[in-house]
């Protein structure tokens, strides 16, 4: 099992820096710390010059999604998007995991409790 860190800075807290530096370092981290900043669930952050800014917002849309859902769906993006993610920590080989982002910092318990469902089966450990 890994432990996950979830980063949820709110906007204007220099998170973009946090994901840019996160983006520009994911192989030293994984070789030399074994963190993961997954390429699962990822884009570039709008409106920020610096290309390397990239954040889990894709992770956070399925999330928010499937917790507005109702009644039983076909499979979803959350569950394909979750299944994903934990073939890439197995594949890696990390100890921790780390996202970020800051669509978080605002967003209803429901939506947030639903986040935390990426990793209920790769983590053992959650710091938010």
């Amino acid at each position: 099992m890994v432990s996950a860190v979830i980063h949820g800075g709110c906007y204007k807290t220099a998170t973009s820096t946090i994901q840019a530096v996160a983006q520009k370092n994911r192989e030293r981290f994984l070789g030399t710390f074994g963190v993961l900043y997954p390429k699962t669930g990822t884009r570039a952050n709008q409106g920020v010059p610096d290309p390397d800014s990239v954040a889990h917002h894709l992770l956070f849309h399925a999330a928010r999604t499937a917790a507005e859902q109702t009644g039983a769906e076909p499979k979803s993006s959350f569950d394909n998007l979750r299944a994903k993610l934990a073939a890439e920590i197995q594949k890696s080989g990390a100890r921790r995991v780390f996202v970020s982002t800051e669509l978080l910092s605002f967003a209803s318990e429901t939506v947030k409790a639903h986040f935390l469902r990426y990793f209920n089966r790769p983590s053992d450990e959650v710091a938010i």
